[in-house]
């Protein structure tokens, strides 16, 4: 999954949908492990700032807002030292 992390991160930030965003929001928490494809191109502040978009998109549901909003709290929380 983390090979395909930046342009999922492309897909979000085009065309807001939960799903992307679930898939990214998992491959970002599994950053720290130690994972056989190595690590996940896309950090967790490049993430974080995405989701911050979201917020603001024109073309992003309330439910995706809200996941945004849910995923942006927990990606401030794993930036924070």
């Amino acid at each position: 999954l983390t090979a395909y992390t930046p342009a999922l991160l492309a897909s979000l930030q085009r065309q807001p949908s939960v799903q992307v965003m679930g898939w990214l929001d998992r491959a970002v928490r599994a950053e720290g492990l130690d994972l056989p494809c190595g690590p996940n191109p896309v950090r967790p502040a490049e993430y974080a700032a995405v989701l911050e978009q979201l917020q603001h998109h024109p073309l992003a549901s309330e439910d995706c807002k809200a996941f945004a909003q849910d995923s942006l709290d927990d990606a401030r929380a794993a930036i924070r030292p």
